[in-house]
């Protein structure tokens, strides 16, 4: 999906973040082992050596915490989908609870040329035609159906080809 590839893009891919997060645990331990064999060997004192352990252990607390997170983090994408597809579920719900704002930005989705109205009618250039192929989704996706005509304003049943503005009857 070129989506899920562009979030992946930005947000940088989790289990690519976990594998460093993990490399620098294991490096810690390793530098952990040979501070041990110094202090063994008598080459630091009993001091250092309690400081180095503390750094060491607060650190790597702090790299697999980082990767508790990122595990149990929803993907951006996830989110993404999961809102896209509530919102277009729920629309009008959402529409009927919305500030003006935010209403706005709901009918500039769905109606990006913008809707006007004038003469008690509502009028626009088109509709997005993602929205008209997702409200249209139980016409024309009909397995074996044949297609009916190639000019689209004809099938179109969300807005009346009198809603267009030129008028396109």
């Amino acid at each position: 999906m070129v989506i899920e590839d562009i979030f992946k893009q930005n947000e940088g891919d989790n289990a690519t973040e976990i594998k460093k997060l993990q490399k620098s645990i294991n490096d810690n331990n390793e530098f952990m082992n040979k501070t041990r064999a110094k202090f063994i060997n008598d080459d630091i004192d009993k001091n250092d050596f309690n400081a180095i352990k503390e750094n060491i252990n607060q650190e790597n607390i702090r790299l697999e915490s980082r990767i508790a997170d990122l595990k149990n983090t929803e993907s951006g994408f996830a989110e993404y989908c999961r809102f896209g597809l509530s919102l277009v579920s729920n629309i009008d719900e959402y529409y009927k609870e919305s500030e003006i704002e935010e209403k706005q930005l709901i009918l500039g989705l769905i109606f990006p040329k913008k809707l006007k109205y004038s003469n008690k009618q509502f009028q626009t250039i088109n509709p997005n035609e993602m929205h008209v192929l997702l409200f249209n989704m139980d016409k024309g996706f009909r397995e074996g159906e044949k297609e009916k005509s190639s000019n689209f304003a004809a099938q179109s049943s969300v807005v009346t080809a009198l809603g267009f503005k030129p008028k396109t009857f």
